[in-house]
């Protein structure tokens, strides 16, 4: 018998290969008034001497399914079909294991590589897409069925870390007294003094060089600034619930990169090339592996952590998500591990757009420096103070963070509108959080047991957007995009609301059983946002 749509399209297509026609035929969710789905696939066959044979057979076939009410087939060729209460009944669930049990058909080990925050610097707006995205990312994949491996990646070497070092020398500043915000000061005025004084210059690449060399007084000052920096983020970064598997960064591989310099030459894949060892593969501009004055770039760094995770975790995929301004980086990057073999795993940059302020400019704060995440946050929290218990103001603004950012596609950039994204009545995770609690009053003041007996024609809209969630899912897991779960998240939330309102669920007209049938749907309404809540990253409150 067939169930469910992935299995009518497999039908389908076989029906078609039995006309020696391969081609897939797949199931679209129709805007069309009283049309629930169509199949367009057969427009491409409309000139075909068959067509009429094939477009009758499909028509009488689907005609004889339990689960189709009604289809047709247009004169432009598609096929638009009425699901019929059949197919309902057999689809639509309130159990979440269920439904989690329908998303789950994939296998495989992955690394996503996203967060890289930079430990001489504070967390700025720039950096919550990657954090976002990659771990919405994880807990797709993750649902899926992947075993699915998180790394922040700190930029915890290199030259950021010799122009710190270079400061504190050149202020003579007692580095046992430094604090975080001290931290926060002393990076953006080394790297302005660098760009203005040559000698300051040349006195951080001396301690870059001196940390690759392992140099014992600069590895010491280095280690101070590492915790102390790395404490705070982590810190910070639990407080907007943000969690990683890992937080290795550059720093845990640079033991590594010698001994993959020698074999590189040895096999004869290095070359020099004006002092600086270079890529043996004509490429131009050369791929610098270590530059003229022996120092690493992130493209050494980046090289040695494959030959790492390798060793460690032998994935079957590595994911970057990192802003797309970026692309060229890993473009290069993918390029050597193969040319060096250090992986056959599969290599993915998930780049994303920036955000503006709600002008469309760059988000910065009143004097124009870098919007501070922690500031955003606050800014949130206080904004949301007014209409909120204190018990709830954490978990809204977390879901305001991350729901704001994720229904935006992460391929554009998009303006960040704090008064819009915190609005219940948009378009935000506000509402989102309202629908679900006013959802699950609704089950808290029934204690009987809740079931489907009854299908009107009031259901059929919020009957349409339940069976979407598989569709939607694998829609963001295909193309590691996000925001089609936080855009299906919103309808669904809309389509309850619609429900809600016009059904009157407990009205004195009805009976048990017909508030049980609608409170079914309630349930699964609620079961469904919590799903693609854990996919967001969005933590639910239970009252507002």
């Amino acid at each position: 018998m067939i169930k469910t749509i992935k299995e009518l399209e497999k039908y389908l297509s076989e029906k078609l290969n039995a006309f020696d026609i391969d081609q897939e035929l797949v199931a679209n969710f129709s805007n069309i008034e009283n049309v629930d789905i169509q199949f367009n696939q057969l427009i491409a066959l409309k000139n075909h001497e068959s067509f009429g044979e094939i477009s009758h057979s499909i028509i009488k076939n689907l005609n004889e399914l339990e689960i189709i009410e009604k289809c047709e087939l247009t004169q432009q060729g598609f096929i638009n079909i009425n699901l019929s209460d059949k197919f309902f009944h057999l689809n639509i669930s309130n159990n979440k294991e269920e439904l989690l049990n329908k998303l789950k058909n994939q296998s495989g080990k992955i690394v996503l590589d996203y967060g890289g925050a930079n430990i001489g610097k504070s967390l700025h707006v720039g950096h919550l897409r990657t954090l976002t995205i990659g771990r919405s990312l994880k807990n797709i994949y993750r649902m899926s069925g992947y075993d699915v491996i998180s790394d922040i990646h700190f930029g915890d070497w290199g030259m950021p870390i010799g122009l710190i070092l270079a400061l504190i020398e050149e202020k003579n500043i007692d580095i046992n007294t430094l604090t975080s915000s001290d931290l926060e000061i002393i990076y953006p005025e080394a790297a302005l003094l660098a760009k203005e004084n040559e000698s300051f210059k040349e006195k951080a690449q001396e301690y870059s060089k001196k940390l690759n060399e392992n140099n014992k007084d600069a590895v010491k000052q280095w280690k101070v600034v590492y915790e102390l920096s790395t404490e705070n983020l982590i810190s910070f970064l639990n407080k907007i619930n943000f969690e990683f598997d890992l937080y290795k960064g550059e720093s845990d591989v640079v033991e590594l990169i010698p001994g993959l310099i020698n074999s590189l030459k040895e096999n004869d894949l290095v070359k020099l090339d004006q002092g600086a060892l270079v890529a043996n593969n004509n490429d131009n501009p050369p791929s610098i592996i270590v530059k003229s004055d022996g120092s690493y770039i992130y493209l050494t760094t980046d090289l040695a952590t494959v030959l790492d995770r390798e060793e460690k975790i032998s994935p079957d995929k590595y994911i970057y998500i990192v802003d797309q301004r970026q692309h060229q980086h890993f473009d290069q990057l993918f390029k050597l591990v193969k040319l060096f073999s250090l992986s056959e795993a599969e290599f993915q940059h998930v780049g994303f757009g920036t955000i503006n302020d709600k002008n469309g400019k760059p988000l910065k704060t009143r004097d124009g420096g870098n919007y501070k995440l922690e500031d955003l946050y606050k800014d949130i929290n206080n904004l949301l103070k007014s209409k909120n218990s204190d018990e709830n103001l954490t978990i809204l603004s977390q879901s305001v963070l991350t729901y704001s950012d994720l229904v935006n596609s992460r391929l554009k950039n998009y303006n960040f509108d704090i008064e819009k994204f915190t609005n219940i009545n948009g378009k935000s995770a506000v509402y989102i959080q309202y629908s679900n609690v006013r959802a699950k009053k609704l089950i808290s003041q029934f204690d009987g047991k809740l079931k489907l007996d009854e299908i009107l024609s009031v259901h059929k809209n919020i009957l349409i957007e339940l069976i979407k969630l598989e569709y939607y899912f694998g829609l963001a897991l295909k193309n590691n995009e996000p925001h089609h779960l936080a855009e299906y998240m919103y309808k669904l939330c809309q389509e309850f609301n619609t429900f809600y309102n016009s059904e009157k669920i407990f009205s004195e007209n009805k009976n048990i059983n017909q508030i049980s049938n609608d409170l079914f749907l309630v349930s699964c309404f609620i079961q469904h946002i919590e799903i693609i809540s854990e996919c967001l990253g969005i933590q639910l409150v239970e009252e507002m």
